[in-house]
């Protein structure tokens, strides 16, 4: 039993009025007293909003659709057109939430109706959004998606970014669902870039989920566990911790897909601890559903029968919760009846206060006195805040300037160390010297870099090192200067000669220096020895071998598969020759052009594709190679974030 379940879906109420779903009990027993007192006026309905707002929060969704009917009835006797419109908006929320999509829509298009009237361009957006989620929920996507294009023109006509970029996400979501996934892609990253423009992480996270969910779809599993991944390390680096269980859920349920048994059942049980932390019971039930389909598929019968039982009980807990609303509904209905009676008691009382006139005037010197009091109370307070804030700003300014001078200090390192690094390099002119042409594109993803090339003269022999270190950045910077340094060692100081020999020695000071605890720290290399005396090329390969181009064809070279450091295989590398006619072209590359991500669908460059480009450019000259490497690779990456360091060598003969 295979099971994939993804399902994202934006509702957003009306931003017009502050909102109540992270209020506490405390200012709904605030509104509720004030309310007892508040005249039939737009504050009051205001607050009955607020109200409606605060109950959609806790999901008690009647009493919501309740306080926002009170709303919508006094704004009408009122003739509030905006009011008016807002309660529409915010029933229709409620209703959606309830399941109830006839009258969902039917508030949304009279809310629309009512924001037409008095021109407000943001409360028409708002309807048409809202509306356009209505359809999607009933799986009309066609018409969700003019709904969100309406929505789109105004939001962009408006300014709003930030509504703008969820938009572009609904109607990313909209081609989605119609399979129409290239223009899916296009909204996506659109609302990707404006995320990160306005530096909204929680948005990055959703919309590398949603990238990721359109991979699965179109069977793109490299893709998907790429953009998945990614939503959930942003997710957990803001500690969302809602979007990093719908994340893990995500990913358990592509690895299930895959046959990745173990994983996915790693990453559902870190969802099913965390919905449970949460004390989400809606998404413990769909991952103790996703954790039976996986257990039912690996034949863990005791184990899914454990995690059914757990599904069937979080189904029941939603059971009660929806008695349990309908109870408050009851409670509230009997509620506003006896305020009723209330406010006509308060009624009465203030008839027969409006003929004690002297009273009255005194009553109004007293408050008078005491607002003064107040206003003096606060001034005063307002001045020792003020000068609390000011400390505190001095404080965090000072502070500031102190992690940027580390932070300064950190950068000033590392680009001290990429100095140091470089040095190490073949330099360029060392390079001239000794070979008829060449090029180097070397692109590191960091500062300093796990990849390097290194080159070294011993009489008539001249050796040439592409390598990629394991890691990349500092750690990877470090690995490459201890790796420089055992070549150096067998080269220059003990006068090898031979490739094979000399890896197998590289690999034993690794294993011996850093392996003794397991570590499978090392290289992948391909290490070159030109003779130029004998005019013969000998060489041996790590996890990589050369490729040798000319007008004849393509020759891909053999090479070992294993790396220099401690691995599975552990036999001495294999020494290679080969012949090498005049103006023939040899490649080296490290595996970081062909595993960047990007182009319109944001694959993976591939390494086939990349030596069709060296085929097609092997006659130009090597200087114009180089920057046709760095135009490719710039061209299709676009505006995804490097994966690894970048290196390639070309040597003409």
């Amino acid at each position: 039993m295979k099971r994939l379940l993804f399902f994202l879906m934006a509702f957003s109420s009306f931003g017009w009025i502050e909102s109540g779903a992270q209020s506490n009990s405390g200012t709904k027993d605030s509104l509720l007293r004030t309310l007892k007192t508040l005249p039939r006026d737009t504050n009051r309905v205001n607050s009955l909003i607020r109200l409606d707002k605060i109950a959609s929060g806790e999901q008690k969704y009647d009493s919501s659709v309740y306080y926002g009917k009170q709303a919508l009835e006094l704004a009408t006797e009122l003739k509030w057109i905006k009011g008016m419109g807002i309660a529409n908006i915010d029933v229709g929320v409620s209703y959606w939430y309830m399941g109830n999509y006839t009258e969902a829509l039917n508030m949304n298009y009279a809310a629309l109706s009512l924001f037409q009237q008095i021109d407000d361009q943001k409360g028409i957006s708002q309807a048409y959004n809202n509306m356009g989620i209505v359809y999607a929920s009933q799986k009309n996507f066609q018409k969700a998606l003019e709904c969100y294009l309406t929505t789109l023109a105004i939001k962009k006509k408006l300014g709003d970014k930030k509504a703008t970029s969820s938009t572009l996400i609904n109607i990313g979501s909209a081609y989605d669902n119609l399979r129409e996934y290239d223009k899916a892609f296009v909204y996506y990253r659109e609302a990707l870039t404006l995320k990160r423009e306005m530096s909204d992480r929680r948005g990055e996270g959703i919309c590398m989920l949603n990238i990721g969910q359109a991979h699965v779809k179109l069977g793109n599993m490299d893709s998907a566990l790429f953009y998945l991944d990614e939503s959930l390390r942003i997710r957990r680096s803001i500690n969302d911790h809602r979007g990093i269980c719908s994340s893990l859920s995500t990913l358990g349920s592509v690895h299930t897909t895959l046959g990745h048994f173990a994983e996915a059942e790693a990453l559902l049980l870190e969802a099913d601890s965390i919905a449970i932390e949460l004390g989400t019971v809606d998404l413990s039930a769909q991952i103790c559903d996703q954790l039976v389909g996986l257990y039912d598929t690996t034949g863990r019968y005791k184990a899914a029968l454990m995690a059914y039982k757990r599904y069937s009980d979080y189904m029941d807990t939603i059971g009660l919760e929806e008695s349990r609303r309908n109870a408050d509904k009851v409670d509230m209905t009997i509620m506003f009846e006896t305020e009723k009676l209330e406010m006509q008691k308060q009624q009465e009382m203030v008839n027969a206060l409006a003929e004690e006139d002297k009273k009255q005037r005194l009553i109004w010197i007293i408050g008078i006195s005491v607002v003064l009091l107040i206003v003096v109370i606060f001034s005063i307070f307002l001045f020792t805040r003020l000068n609390i804030i000011r400390k505190q700003k001095s404080i965090i300014e000072t502070q500031k300037v102190l992690v940027e001078e580390k932070s300064r200090e950190v950068i000033d390192s590392i680009n001290y160390a990429k100095r140091i690094q470089y040095t190490l390099l073949a330099h360029e002119n060392f390079l001239k010297a000794h070979l008829k042409d060449h090029f180097v594109f070397f692109q590191p993803k960091d500062i300093v870099s796990g990849d390097f090339y290194w080159a070294s003269a011993q009489g008539d022999k001249f050796f040439v090192a592409v390598c990629d270190s394991t890691g990349h950045g500092v750690p990877g910077a470090f690995m490459s200067l201890l790796n420089i340094s055992f070549l150096n060692e067998a080269i220059a100081e003990r006068k090898m000669t031979e490739p094979a020999a000399i890896l197998d020695f590289v690999r034993e000071k690794l294993i011996f220096h850093i392996s003794q605890e397991g570590n499978q720290d090392g290289m992948d290399a391909v290490l070159l020895c030109i003779d130029k005396g004998s005019k013969t090329i000998t060489y041996a390969g790590a996890n990589n071998s050369p490729v040798i181009i000319s007008s004849k064809g393509m020759v891909d070279c053999d090479g070992d598969k294993m790396p220099v450091g401690l691995g599975e295989k552990m036999i001495p590398f294999r020494q290679h020759s080969v012949l090498v006619a005049e103006d023939e072209v040899m490649y080296i590359f490290t595996d970081g052009f062909a595993d960047q991500f990007g182009g319109d669908k944001g694959k993976k460059y591939k390494r086939t594709k990349l030596l069709e480009k060296l085929s097609l450019w092997k006659n130009d000259e090597m200087r114009l190679q180089k920057d046709k490497l760095a135009g490719e690779f710039q061209s299709w990456r676009g505006n995804l974030d490097q994966v690894d360091d970048v290196l390639v060598v070309g040597i003409r003969f």
